[in-house]
């Protein structure tokens, strides 16, 4: 098939995969996170992939202050600079972004084909989940030329607590999966549980006022909880 196109298409077509196969991609490493509990702290980094007299860089992650915060501190310098002297900058964090900055003093590049930017350092304060979503992302040559780059962003769920966030043997159904009634909480429940221990993944839930209707089940993060006995 390639046999018979003329050389200067084949070339082209070549070109474009290389190019293709090499772009430069900002991203956060790991892309999904949990569900994860109340007060656990998650660190996130920031890498940049397949890049070429890479001079300096700026990055805005955005995210949902009710589901998560930033510790301190909120960010902590990567490896990508490594044998360059830089700067690193870090402004006071609002409640619910981070920007990071840095470059390399003077003049030079870095190539590479993954190199860490950045970790960010965050804590589950509320339930849900979040995005984190980087709004702004540029990276600069030893030229002071922007680079082309795609990114990719990642996500952080959060449980969604029981009212005693524990379940007893004794409660453990026969039959699995099905619907059942704790307290004043219905939910729908899958499980992964042996006796002695194990966890109840809770697949929907609603909360009910005592004496109230039940509602249809809504879709809900995922919740797992832990089996204890007897």
């Amino acid at each position: 098939m390639l046999k018979s196109l003329p050389k200067w298409i084949i070339g082209f077509v070549l070109l474009s995969l290389a190019s293709l196969s090499s772009q430069t991609v900002v991203k956060i490493v790991p892309a999904q996170t949990g569900p994860v509990t109340t007060g656990q702290n998650i660190d996130l980094q920031v890498r940049i992939q397949n890049y070429t007299n890479l001079h300096g860089y700026s990055v805005v992650l955005l995210f949902n202050k009710a589901a998560v915060n930033l510790r301190s501190p909120a960010a902590s310098q990567g490896t990508i600079f490594s044998g360059f002297q830089t700067i690193f900058f870090v402004p006071p964090p609002s409640a619910d972004s981070l920007k990071v900055d840095a470059a390399i003093l003077g003049l030079g590049g870095v190539n590479g084909t993954d190199g860490l930017a950045f970790t960010a350092h965050f804590q589950s304060v509320g339930t849900g989940g979040t995005d984190i979503r980087m709004i702004l992302t540029k990276l600069k040559n030893a030229l002071n030329q922007d680079i082309p780059h795609s990114r990719e962003d990642a996500v952080i769920t959060v449980n969604i607590p029981l009212p005693d966030n524990s379940f007893t043997e004794a409660f453990i159904p026969t039959v699995s999966p099905g619907e059942v009634t704790y307290g004043n909480t219905k939910a729908k429940l899958d499980f992964n549980y042996t006796s002695g221990g194990g966890t109840v993944t809770i697949m929907h839930y609603e909360t009910q006022p005592p004496g109230g209707n039940s509602a249809p089940f809504n879709p809900d993060p995922l919740i797992t909880s832990p089996v204890v006995g007897p």
